[in-house]
């Protein structure tokens, strides 16, 4: 089995999460399309868009907030066995409060971040759906966590 380099793009965080749901539909599309290649995983780097037209910046090297989209059940449970694995390295944030992410479809992708700050939370996951194939969205957060986080999807599947 080939290896594929899990595809990083750029994101404005002002995006709506109903537009990011609909662009990330899009990417998936494209990518199929153009490569000839079905990748289960994709990623999304939030960042802080001008208020005027510019290019969008190059995924970082280090960033602290990613979005991180799965294709069907097999992906999901990957990444979510990795996360498990990490959080047993990871530094203990001191939780205030239960996390209770408020989410509607005009809710930008920035307000999420900036809720999950406040509980603190280090992940948030989605499932796409009802259906035991469903997808999901892991919108994670930390330098720590993102780094390691990029350090298990590099590691070869056993």
């Amino acid at each position: 089995m080939e290896q594929v380099q899990v595809p990083i793009y750029p994101v404005p965080e002002r995006t709506k999460f109903s537009d990011f749901m609909e662009l990330s539909g899009k990417v998936w599309e494209a990518f199929t399309k153009d490569t000839g290649i079905n990748t289960p995983v994709f990623i999304f780097e939030p960042y802080e868009a001008p208020r005027h037209p510019a290019p969008p910046p190059r995924a970082s090297e280090a960033p602290e907030e990613i979005i991180v989209v799965s294709m069907g059940q097999g992906p999901r449970e990957a990444i979510f066995e990795a996360l498990k694995r990490i959080e047993t390295r990871e530094p203990k944030l001191q939780q205030q409060r239960p996390l209770n992410i408020t989410l509607k479809p005009n809710t930008p992708l920035k307000s999420i971040y900036r809720q999950m700050a406040e509980v603190p939370a280090t992940v948030f996951s989605l499932t796409l759906g009802e259906d035991s194939d469903a997808g999901a969205i892991f919108f994670i957060r930390t330098g720590f966590t993102v780094n390691q986080l990029r350090h298990e999807m590099n590691q070869p599947v056993k």
